[in-house]
């Protein structure tokens, strides 16, 4: 129903630059066993806490990551969730009256802020945020016989405000990046939490009107933690296709092979919050009735801590060394083992 609303609409590529995930392998539903709908799903272990009536966030107040997961326990979400023993696990917990339970760490303001004055908490630089670097609109196009993510406008160009409420009463989703650089309130939740978790965190925010998607079905090479600030959003939450990728093993799904997996249907209200561990594929479209939808993604870089992480950034500088002699010597035969430096740096 969503995809036929944008095709009616008359949204076409006009002015939309294709959103490109790289399909490095390809699945099918005759893939293997593990897709069978009949196969016992990570699904099964999310966590569904709900009618829980906890004290609104306070922005201003100590201990701003026990707040966030209030009432769960930071140690239990951990052992539970994050760093389960087995794989990680799915957490969704919605808060009883909790209608204005995030209102105090960011609202639709944001997008004005940004816009109009390309406002950060880092530098006192003013500058207009760049298309498709610091804000993109999105909006899903039929591509190939599939509903793809496609992105308004050139790339590094700037957007006026005018422009993007325009587009966004259209269907489009706004997404702003790294909202950790833009906003105080959201950088000192960003570092209460990197100090817990002692990983990289950053923050991106989305906002979207009734009855559209901005993304196609994927699935992060990170952690996220979802806050739905305003409105409602209803997301389809689909068993894992493969267990903790990293980005070098990131592609787009295919509809055939999200209807041959099981899914779970999630609905996010203001104050909910959703931890889904890296590889867990998701759609979201806002609901309908809804005005309009706005949450912030919390991304953990938890790859990073990992002896995958170092492996990896290991065997990169030791292309980037070798790759930096030989074209200092190219008729030497390169020899010599890998400084670490780097990759402890």
């Amino acid at each position: 129903a969503i995809g036929a609303c944008l095709v009616t609409r008359g949204w076409s590529r006009n002015g939309l630059a294709r959103e490109e995930r790289g399909r490095t392998e390809t699945y099918s539903p005759a893939c293997g066993a593990h897709l069978a709908r009949s196969a016992t799903p990570r699904l099964q272990d999310l966590v569904h806490l709900s009618g829980l009536d906890v004290i609104a966030y306070d922005p201003s107040a100590e201990a701003l990551a026990e707040q966030l997961l209030a009432p769960v326990a930071l140690d239990a979400f951990f052992a539970e969730c994050l760093y389960r023993a087995t794989e990680p696990r799915a957490l969704h917990i919605t808060r009883a009256g909790a209608v204005g339970h995030f209102s105090q760490l960011l609202d639709l303001d944001l997008v004005e802020r940004v816009v109009a004055r390309g406002v950060t908490v880092r530098s006192p630089e003013v500058r207009p945020p760049r298309n498709h670097l610091d804000i993109s609109l999105l909006t899903r196009v039929l591509m190939d016989g599939e509903m793809k993510t496609g992105k308004y406008g050139q790339p590094d160009v700037a957007l006026g405000v005018e422009e993007v409420w325009a587009k966004f009463g259209e269907g489009f989703t706004i997404l702003i990046n790294d909202v950790d650089q833009r906003d105080g309130r959201v950088a000192a939740l960003c570092e209460s939490l990197e100090a817990e978790l002692r990983l990289p965190v950053n923050a991106n925010f989305y906002a979207t009107v009734e009855g559209t998607q901005g993304f196609e079905a994927h699935f992060d090479q990170m952690d996220v933690l979802v806050l739905q600030l305003e409105g409602e959003k209803e997301w389809t939450v689909y068993d894992p296709f493969l267990p903790l990728p990293d980005t070098e093993r990131k592609f787009a799904p295919s509809a055939a092979l999200l209807a041959s997996v099981p899914s779970v249907q999630v609905t996010l209200t203001p104050g909910s919050l959703l931890f889904l561990p890296r590889g867990f594929a998701h759609e979201a479209a806002t609901s309908n009735g809804s005005q309009h939808s706005s949450h912030l993604t919390l991304g953990i870089l938890s790859k990073d801590a990992l002896w995958l992480g170092l492996v990896h950034a290991a065997i990169n500088v030791a292309a980037g060394q070798r790759a930096a002699a030989a074209a200092g010597s190219p008729d030497r035969q390169l020899s010599g083992g890998l400084s670490w430096a780097p990759v402890l740096r």
